[in-house]
């Protein structure tokens, strides 16, 4: 059976429970940074999107307010005619560089009045089959459209802001109207420019999950593309929010959903999961390298800490080995366990030497008392044998040995005087 130290046992026994200690140690903090680094994560994610959620709600107030704002220099005279209304629409540089696809101006009855810049056979035509006209007239307030297919700009997809224009006895006239080419770099088209990291992005949709704005334009006005998905249901039900989910592509990221107050649009965000979490990987990354190292220093501290606190344990040994002919005690240099060990062995070596000196007296008289009756037996004029209960010679003095024959010692008395008779008083 292989010899397997003390010092081993316990320096495994040790490092196995500081592996043990340590690698939960090390899990239990890691899983604590991990979520509240994902949290943090989604939070300042949630915070951003809120931030540029009430920006595009500002923004598209305030280019409503612009468009309150002209509607209410509207006289009727610029409605009856469309001369004038074309000049009045050409006048208005601020205005225009705010809805980069175009002012228009509509009947009360939804035909093109003006339209600036001006295309040339367009006036009078019909845009009452519009949404964004039907909900102005219904409602009778401004209105904002869902992206649509802009005949202004064929093909561009649009949104349009409404404004009704009164007459003095609040009647409807005519709607004021401005449009934002969401191809463009306005503050809409912009959005599809910022990026969350290297590859995170924004997107913006209606309830019924069509795209306003997307990174990849030809996912604008594609109706229906975010129905399958049971996180978007959870946004067109009034979810506002941060949650990890798949994207269409397969991509695992994390996803914020921000509902805008000027309209029923909802602002999304995107950041995948691999590049919003790196930080966290390279972190497990250094913890287990951190760790690895740790329980490799801790094995070694274990082993040396072992070795010297065995150190005495081992002289003992030594020592006890080379003890044949020796009685020195062995040297304590501790003042524990070990060294109580060494004091309770000295003790016993102690009392060992002193029974081995009583032995050695009683040894020494024995062998004197038996030189004094050897020398009286000798001296005797008898032939004297000494034998066992089982009749063995033991001892024969010399008469005894003449008269014999010779020396019987260690044989039976039968053997060594054949021939005699022996008295019932021979010494046993």
């Amino acid at each position: 059976m292989a010899f397997i130290s003390l010092k081993t046992k316990m320096s495994v026994a040790v490092s196995l429970l500081v592996i043990a200690l340590v690698g939960a140690l090390a899990l239990s903090l890691f899983s604590y940074f991990e979520n509240q680094t994902k949290k943090s994560i989604a939070q300042h994610q949630s915070v951003l999107i809120s931030g540029i959620a009430d920006d595009i709600d500002d923004k598209i107030l305030r280019s409503l307010n612009a468009l309150i704002s002209v509607a209410k220099t509207i006289s009727p005279d610029i409605i009856n005619d469309p001369e004038k209304a074309q000049i009045f629409l050409d006048k208005r540089p601020g205005t225009h560089s705010i809805f980069d696809n175009g002012l228009f101006l509509f009947s009360a009855d939804g035909k093109i009045i003006a339209e600036s810049p001006y295309c040339p056979g367009r006036r009078g035509r019909d845009i009452s089959f519009r949404d964004y006209y039907k909900k102005t007239v219904a409602t009778q307030r401004p209105q904002i459209s869902d992206p649509y297919l802009s005949t202004h700009n064929p093909g561009k997809p649009a949104i349009i802001l409404t404004v009704p224009v009164f007459d003095s006895n609040g009647r409807l006239q005519a709607i004021f109207a401005g449009s934002l080419d969401l191809t463009k770099q306005n503050f809409l088209g912009k959005l599809s420019q910022i990026r969350l990291g290297r590859t995170g992005y924004l997107f913006l949709f209606t309830t019924d999950g069509t795209f306003v704005m997307h990174p990849d334009p030809g996912r604008i006005l594609r109706p229906g593309t975010l129905i399958g998905s049971s996180f978007f249901h959870m946004a067109a039900n009034g979810f506002e929010g941060t949650n990890e989910r798949e994207n269409s592509r397969g991509i695992r990221v994390l996803t914020t959903y921000r509902r805008l107050h000027a309209t029923n649009w909802i602002l999304g965000a995107n950041y995948p999961l691999k590049e919003a979490y790196a930080p966290v990987e390279q972190a497990k990354f250094y913890v287990a390298l951190a760790s690895f190292f740790g329980i490799v220093l801790s094995i070694l501290v274990v082993w040396l800490g072992m070795r010297y606190l065995t150190m005495p344990l081992l002289n003992m040994a030594r020592h006890i080995r080379s003890m044949p002919g020796k009685t020195s005690p062995v040297e304590v240099s501790s003042e524990d366990e070990i060294g109580e060990l060494g004091l309770a062995f000295n003790d016993l070596l102690d009392r060992v030497g002193k029974e081995q000196e009583a032995l050695r007296e009683a040894v020494l008289t024995a062998k004197n008392e038996r030189a004094k009756s050897e020398a009286i037996v000798a001296a005797l004029g008898d032939g004297m044998s000494m034998v066992d209960t089982d009749f063995k010679v033991l001892y024969q003095n010399k008469v005894h040995q003449t008269l014999a024959g010779g020396e019987f010692i260690g044989s039976y008395c039968y053997q060594a005087f054949e021939g005699w008779m022996l008295p019932a008083a021979v010494a046993r």
